[in-house]
């Protein structure tokens, strides 16, 4: 059960709450749970892949498919034998300088 928070302001509530969704908003997101709605944008992937016979975990930036598959960057296909995405996540907005 989670604790009960107390604030000593709205505006601080409101910042705590918002950091919270930021942060739950960017929470990964198992391929077993769904999958991306959207496949006309790129999401930040974790990939299992087996080198030279040892697991490696790492992540990327690919597009899902309608078949369901995975593309990288350069449209090289990262699902098969010895590489899988087991999770992902949407990516953040990217940094603006101020004008």
């Amino acid at each position: 059960m989670e604790q009960e928070r107390k604030f000593n302001s709205i505006g601080e509530a409101y910042e705590t709450g918002y950091a919270d969704g930021a942060r739950d908003s960017a929470k990964w997101i198992p391929c077993s749970e769904r999958m991306p709605d959207d496949m006309r944008k790129p999401y930040d992937v974790t990939i299992k892949s087996i080198w030279f016979g040892e697991m490696v975990i790492g992540t990327e930036v690919c597009t899902y498919r309608e078949d369901g598959m995975w593309d990288d960057m350069e449209g090289v296909t990262i699902d098969g034998d010895d590489h899988r995405v087991v999770a992902w996540k949407e990516r953040p907005e990217p940094w603006e300088e101020n004008k």
